[in-house]
């Protein structure tokens, strides 16, 4: 998942935003041109995210872009037709998890951001599996 930028990066855009060059840039932060690039692009993607976000702050994609929620859900769920958060009204955890590509840990981040947005997403999960027992290896014999 995609992070906020660190302040170090976002003063790498703002000291190309100057006048730099790249190379001067890199010099500066003592990083390579390549990285400087990296950074660049990576920083910018999210900046523009956050900002289509405040015009359009139910949009799945957009979430993922600004991190938060994981590029494999929101890229599953486009492909299954849910584009903004609003189209998840009367879908079930089990819905959810039957769509190909979406775990658990998805489907909670899909219902917490649907709930932050007053979306419902009814049902419940199935609990987790917390003391599963190692199976045996096949050369240990169990004592009679």
């Amino acid at each position: 998942m995609r992070r906020v930028p660190s302040r170090r990066n976002l003063d790498v855009v703002a000291y190309l935003d100057q006048g730099h060059t790249l190379h001067e840039t890199a010099a500066h932060f003592l990083l390579q041109p390549t990285e400087v690039r990296r950074v660049e692009r990576l920083t910018r993607d999210y900046q523009e995210a956050a900002q289509a976000l405040e015009r359009d702050p139910v949009d799945l994609m957009l979430l993922a872009r600004v991190g938060r929620l994981m590029f494999p859900a929101a890229r599953a769920l486009a492909e299954n037709g849910i584009h903004q958060i609003h189209q998840l009204a009367g879908v079930t955890f089990g819905d959810l998890l039957c769509i190909p590509k979406i775990g658990r840990g998805a489907a909670e981040q899909i219902v917490k951001l649907a709930a932050e947005r007053g979306v419902e997403i009814t049902g419940r999960l199935p609990p987790r599996r917390m003391n599963a027992v190692p199976p045996t290896h096949p050369w240990l014999r169990k004592a009679p």
